[in-house]
């Protein structure tokens, strides 16, 4: 039986009030699967995609859990592994959305979407999927030397979305 008393591991409450338990097995019973040719490599069978990914990894360091560093994969989102008191491992991911150049324009991408500044902030504002409100912009110096006017633009736009919405996006490198 799992629950927050007859649990030994750490467990965790989020803010929108989603437990997340570990429990422990009577055997050795691990959760996982291979992938590719590397034969040290286990695919955690569970992922989490969560919102505010720092908060996480110090709220789950600081009940216990073993976690690993937090990993960016550009395009593809912010992720760490985590694991239950059985040695299971998970991973909680955060989405990101990344700003580079593709021949003369800024392109926003991730894992889902590709395109530009409007049609990204329109997604946005339709809470779609394939959004994230954390936006990183790659390699700002150069952007910012390659078409000043043209960065700037993009940084209005986003600043001008900020103001008028309640829940703004989180811009990182510049």
């Amino acid at each position: 039986m799992c629950g927050r008393i007859l649990s030994d591991g750490p467990w965790l409450t989020l803010e929108n009030g989603t437990d997340l338990m570990f429990c422990e097995t009577k055997d050795e019973t691990r959760m996982k699967y291979k992938v590719g040719e590397d034969p040290n490599f286990h695919m955690p069978m569970l992922m989490f995609q969560v919102e505010d990914i720092e908060k996480l990894h110090s709220s789950l360091k600081e009940s216990g859990a073993e976690v690993e560093e937090i990993r960016d994969n550009r395009g593809c989102g912010l992720e760490f592994y985590f694991y239950d008191p059985e040695g299971n491992k998970h991973v909680a991911w955060e989405m990101q959305t990344v700003v580079t150049r593709q021949l003369d324009k800024l392109v926003f991408t991730n894992c889902y979407f590709e395109g530009s500044v409007s049609e990204f902030l329109s997604k946005v504002s339709a809470n779609s999927r394939g959004t994230s409100k954390k936006v990183n912009f790659l390699d700002t110096n150069k952007l910012r030397e390659e078409d000043p006017e043209g960065f700037q633009e993009v940084i209005d736009i986003l600043q001008e979305f900020n103001l008028k919405h309640s829940e703004s996006l989180t811009i990182i490198g510049l």
